[in-house]
């Protein structure tokens, strides 16, 4: 788009501030029934956590530090998959206890880890509150992540890779086209965000994890004296990639998404003032494919 703009800070901080004033006035309980006070509960945590997020970004690209915006960026697309996962499922309820109850797994690794590094006794290692549920909970997470089971063989594309049971888009071909059916409309198909996990997420890990190319832009040059990098510095080597425009718009992208899939779970009407306000920034500031992609994520085509 000839007419794309670059993202306002200012605009961006005071809709957190909208949404954050929103939240509040609202003045959710969660509801009382053992399965929603598991999904009520952790749908209203994840709203805060991405405002969190969200704040953070901003403020580290107005600082100048664009690269660790990107890579901050990536918690909030972990949980827009996390959360989208859990909404997504036919209990949501039950996917949203299991990641709860995950902790038991986190909690009792504390204690071993404990033994191990700080020679803490046994008895020292079960001073948990809840120690008998942690023992009891943590048969249920055999590996890694809280998704996975014995039998289901999840892993973390599973989160992405799932077929959305709201959204559909128009199928597309090996080519990128559009496929249209014998009406001549476009065959449409559950959404997934392969996109986001298989572009975005392996982006974003270079930068999380530290590999070779996060590492670009502060690489010695030979017949160049070294100078720590800052935004600005201009030498040859230096990559041109605007990672702070890049982490302000996915912020903008995946807070909205986090936001659809809360009120979801929730089971209450979204903001749609709110989430208007958040695609305009994304359309006004984005070429037409970024523009494709936001509004598909957001259920919007």
């Amino acid at each position: 788009m000839s007419d794309e703009q670059p993202i306002d800070r200012n605009e961006f901080r005071q809709l957190c501030n909208r949404i954050h004033s929103f939240i509040d006035e609202q003045g959710f309980f969660i509801r009382a029934t053992h399965g929603h006070r598991w999904l009520d509960s952790l749908c209203l945590a994840f709203i805060s956590k991405a405002l969190s997020v969200s704040r953070g970004v901003i403020s580290l690209v107005e600082a100048d530090l664009e690269e660790e915006a990107f890579g901050f960026m990536r918690t909030l697309l972990e949980m827009a998959l996390n959360l989208r996962y859990i909404t997504n499922g036919r209990t949501p309820d039950v996917r949203a206890k299991r990641f709860i109850h995950f902790q038991s797994k986190i909690k009792m690794e504390w204690g071993r880890r404990g033994m191990k590094h700080f020679h803490w006794t046994p008895e020292e290692a079960r001073d948990l509150r809840n120690y008998k549920n942690f023992v009891k909970w943590e048969k249920k997470f055999p590996r890694q992540s809280w998704y996975q089971t014995k039998k289901n063989g999840a892993w973390t594309g599973t989160l992405a890779l799932e077929p959305d049971r709201y959204e559909k888009v128009p199928l597309v071909n090996e080519h990128g086209k559009i496929v249209f059916n014998k009406r001549g409309k476009p065959k449409m198909v559950p959404a997934t965000w392969a996109f986001d996990y298989f572009w975005i997420y392996f982006w974003t890990s270079s930068f999380v994890h530290v590999n070779v190319d996060s590492l670009s832009n502060h690489a010695a040059v030979p017949g160049i004296p070294f100078k720590v990098y800052a935004k600005g510095c201009k030498r040859k080597g230096y990559l041109p990639a605007d990672f702070g425009d890049q982490a302000l718009f996915s912020t903008l992208v995946y807070l909205r998404a986090i936001l659809i899939f809360a009120y979801r779970g929730l089971n209450s009407a979204p903001p749609e003032n709110l989430l208007a306000a958040l695609q305009e920034i994304v359309e006004r500031s984005a070429g037409e494919e970024a523009v494709r992609r936001s509004r598909v994520q957001a259920g919007l085509i």
